[in-house]
């Protein structure tokens, strides 16, 4: 059972770690990633911006060639050369024939000898604004090898170079494009994609993770559409994944180790007992043993005793009391025990206004540095009104070691509670510590009853006389704690003795069990008729 509990609490403590570990990963990544979408609007920015220069370079050559490039005269071309020379991204300005691709003159090469055809692959690539306009053509009399952009109106055409636009995003997927609305089509300009046309701007990134659309201010249907792929961004930001990689298992690891240790302390005793009070669950609960008048062996009243079990199982009070002492939990442990046992009682019905209910308190419950707590209990004060006589028990072996308990006995005595010196013979009172506190019960130690005969002359039975005596000086009642036969009865009788307890008359009983042995009780079934059939087992 033990280890079956302890193999669950690990694999939850495992399943957790790991949820958190992968959550924690999933928000480094998503950091990238919103880093990463930051970086490509920043960069989409200044595409976007570096097209609009060269739209309004476009534009400013087309207004200059169409007021002067009408003949292919040297100063006219002079001119244009300064132009060129001026706008950064128009790599030419041609003169074409009225009809046909054939080029008469140009700004760079000037005056062709042979007019030479511009091979544009049939139609304009598109149209706008009535401008034709071809992508991807080549001109044979510039130098070096390239595909350019020629934009044509009327006679004469602009010729850009679509390596000026200098884009940064070689590490992902990108494209400059037309939208032509009308046909719902993108005409690609320029980029790393093989696509001409498709249905929509949106689609040209089917399959990319992360995309972002700018368009440009001066030509709003001309835009760039920036993408990246899983691939791409763990190329990209390797090593930010790594690191975070490293973080969330380095996080998981330790935040596995820190609730592994707390899984260890708390399944440990100390540990199940701590968490069980600061939590108030109900690993603790309350058993009842009942107090026996020895003449009618009716039940008079009982002993409350502590008993604890979670889901490790049960630890016996022997155990479990010193946990408590060790971790300095008494009086936490008390003012709990005595809630329950309020809780429980309170279901007894038309309890004898004389019945008793025997609480054992700590010595330390009792010192003068507790007596605040003492006296600002509510649970003290709610026992004081409960429907039955209470009795605060101590030890005698504690009055040795805490001579400061008679204020506390003092107040409990003023709220009413009857007190009891409990395993009485065991310590080292005297009758001067009697006489101060004046109790109203001694409950003998079962020691002293053991080899208790009609003919006994042992040394043990020769002090239980001494005790009685005690007793009688002292103007007390005495409670035996455990009587194993009918001999030793008749003896305890003889000697005046009242009340007895244990496993003779009863066991512990849960509060049903001894809410059904009092109403057994009350219809006159006396407890005494137990002993008959009683075993020899000890309190």
């Amino acid at each position: 059972m033990l280890q079956r509990q302890i193999l669950k609490s690990t694999y939850t403590i495992v399943t957790f770690t790991s949820i958190v570990t992968f959550i924690l990963l999933l928000f480094q990544f998503a950091c990238i990633v919103f880093l990463e979408e930051s970086n490509i609007k920043k960069e989409s920015k200044y595409i976007t911006d570096k097209l609009d220069r060269i739209l309004v370079q476009r534009e400013r050559a087309i207004e200059v060639a169409h007021s002067t490039l009408s003949t292919c005269d040297m100063d006219t071309l002079t001119e244009l050369r300064k132009l060129i020379f001026k706008l950064d991204y128009i790599k030419d300005i041609v003169l074409f024939e009225t009809d046909g691709m054939k080029i008469e003159c140009t700004a760079v090469a000037s005056e062709l000898e042979n007019f030479q055809e511009i091979n544009t692959k049939g139609f304009p690539s598109f149209q706008f604004k009535g401008r034709d306009m071809w992508k991807g053509i080549e001109m044979p009399y510039l130098p070096g090898a390239g595909k350019y952009h020629l934009t044509r109106e009327a006679d004469f055409g602009i010729v850009l170079d679509p390596r000026q636009i200098d884009i940064p995003f070689s590490h992902m997927t990108w494209q400059l494009f037309i939208r032509d609305e009308s046909l719902r089509k993108s005409i690609n300009l320029y980029g790393n994609l093989q696509e001409d046309t498709t249905d929509t701007a949106s689609s040209i990134f089917n399959g990319i993770m992360l995309s972002y659309e700018q368009c440009s201010g001066t030509i709003r249907t001309a835009c760039i559409l920036v993408g990246i792929n899983a691939k791409q961004l763990a190329v990209r930001k390797k090593e930010l994944l790594i690191l975070a990689l490293v973080i969330s298992l380095n996080i998981g690891v330790g935040l596995f180790y820190l609730l592994r240790r707390a899984q260890i302390a708390r399944q440990s005793l100390d540990g199940r007992i701590r968490m069980s009070l600061e939590e108030n669950s109900d690993d603790f609960f309350c058993h009842y043993q009942p107090i026996i008048d020895l003449k009618n062996g009716k039940i008079v009243g009982c002993e409350v005793l502590a008993r604890y079990s979670d889901d490790l199982g049960a630890i016996t009070p022997d155990v479990f009391i010193k946990s408590v002492e060790s971790q300095n939990l008494c009086w936490k442990f008390s003012e709990q025990l005595f809630q329950i046992a309020i809780e429980d009682l309170n279901t007894l019905q038309d309890l004898p206004r004389d019945f008793r209910v025997s609480f054992n308190f700590f010595p330390s419950d009792l010192q003068e540095t507790n007596l605040f707590n003492l006296k600002s209990s509510k649970v003290i004060r709610q026992l004081a009104s409960a429907p039955f006589v209470v009795m605060c028990e101590i030890l005698e072996t504690g009055m040795k070691e805490n001579q400061n308990i008679f204020v506390a006995l003092q107040y409990l005595r003023s709220l009413g509670y009857l007190i009891a010196i409990d395993d009485f013979g065991t310590g080292h009172s005297n009758l001067k510590q009697l006489k101060e506190i004046r109790p109203d019960y001694l409950k003998v130690d079962k020691t002293f009853t053991d080899e208790i005969r009609t003919s006994s002359v042992s040394v043990r039975s020769g002090f239980f006389q001494h005790i009685i005596a005690i007793a009688k000086l002292a103007h007390t009642d005495e409670i035996l704690e455990c009587a194993v036969d009918n001999t030793q009865i008749s003896v305890l009788q003889q000697h005046g003795v009242k009340y007895a307890q244990g496993y003779l008359f009863s066991k512990p009983l849960t509060i049903e069990n001894l809410r059904q042995r009092m109403r057994e009780n009350s219809h006159g079934s006396p407890t005494r008729e137990l002993i008959f059939e009683a075993s020899t087992i000890s309190a």
